[in-house]
């Protein structure tokens, strides 16, 4: 049977540090109150009004906080471990350094929140509003973003892990230098989202509509963006190695030194793109459009060009070294580098037979 316990004694608990257990603190009344290196297991807490409160290195264990107000708190290295936050409010809530681990924080509201150096680990924030945060080398790992509202976020340096965000709001969010891992993005509306410096390894962008989006210096390695959208895109330097690019729109994107490398790039649309030095080794470019693109020192060498067409093309010393070219279009190659000779030799080279 749970007990009721006074805010004097509550406080006096904590301040003689002892853990608080077998209570219910349900409605109570704890705005402003200084509850730093508490320790609360097993205690109820819905609807709890904590506004304001300091709960600095607090540790709550299978607590539930269903509906409480912690808005504004200040929770610095804070933890939480298999609790309830179901509709709880955080608003401008302080979290550096907290780690929430097996929570359930359904339609939890942290909008206007810091979270630096913060750990979601497998907890469930469906329908939660993250709108306006800002966090800084937070992690979320393997966590339900289902809903999540993110409009207007600042995320630095975050890490996603197995995030499905097909249904998260990300209206005039900024992601700088995050990771998104394995991230499902498919059929996304990501126009003109800031994704510079991303880490986006075998996401899934099937069907994503990123025209105008900043991907200058991102890795999409072994993405996937088969039918995507992305024309007028600023992604100089990107990393696009053994990415599915199949049908993909990139009409006058910005792709200056971007690495195609082992990438699938059938039937995409390269129409008056820039892709100076552009490196489309061992690429499948067949049928791919390159018409106006500008492909001065682009080097296709072992590509697959065939029926591709490259018509009104800067081929300014343009490598087509050892390419399959059949039924590729060329208004003229005549500045462009065919086969190198020395190069070609030295692939061919093989070692003597043994006792030769």
């Amino acid at each position: 049977m749970s007990a009721t316990l006074t805010r004097e004694e509550l406080l006096r608990r904590v301040r003689r540090g002892d853990p608080i257990r077998g209570v219910d603190l349900s409605g109570a009344e704890l705005a402003g109150v200084d509850l730093g290196g508490a320790i609360f297991e097993g205690v109820p807490l819905v609807g709890a009004r904590l506004r304001g409160a300091k709960l600095v290195e607090a540790v709550f264990i299978e607590c539930d906080l269903s509906e409480a107000d912690l808005t504004e708190v200040r929770a610095k290295a804070v933890v939480m471990h298999r609790s309830k936050l179901v509709g709880a409010t955080l608003v401008r809530a302080g979290l550096v350094r907290a780690q929430l681990a097996q929570c359930d924080a359904r339609r939890v509201d942290l909008a206007g929140s810091e979270l630096t150096v913060a750990a979601f680990v497998d907890t469930d924030l469906s329908g939660a509003n993250l709108r306006g945060v800002s966090t800084d080398r937070t992690t979320f790992a393997t966590c339900r973003v289902d809903d999540v509202e993110l409009a207007g976020a600042t995320v630095k340096q975050t890490i996603f892990t197995k995030a499905d965000l097909r249904t998260t709001r990300l209206a005039n969010a900024r992601f700088e230098a995050v990771v998104l891992l394995d991230a499902n993005l498919a059929g996304k509306d990501l126009r003109g989202l800031f994704l510079e410096q991303a880490q986006l390894t075998n996401a899934d962008l099937t069907g994503a509509d990123l025209t105008g989006a900043t991907l200058s210096n991102a890795s999409l390695k072994g993405a996937n963006l088969t039918g995507a959208k992305l024309d007028g895109v600023f992604a100089n330097n990107a990393l696009f190695a053994e990415a599915k690019l199949a049908g993909a729109s990139l009409r006058g994107a910005k792709l200056r030194q971007a690495l195609f490398v082992d990438a699938d790039v059938s039937g995409a649309d390269f129409s008056d793109a820039d892709l100076w030095q552009g490196v489309f080794h061992r690429a499948q470019c067949k049928k791919a459009l390159f018409s106006g693109a500008d492909l001065t020192y682009a080097d296709f060498s072992h590509a697959d060009l065939g029926d591709a067409v490259f018509r009104g093309c800067n081929l300014f010393r343009t490598r087509l070294h050892r390419v399959r070219d059949e039924g590729a279009v060329f208004d003229t190659r005549a500045l462009a580098l065919g086969d190198d000779a020395d190069e070609a030799e030295s692939e061919d080279w093989a070692p003597p037979a043994e006792g030769a």
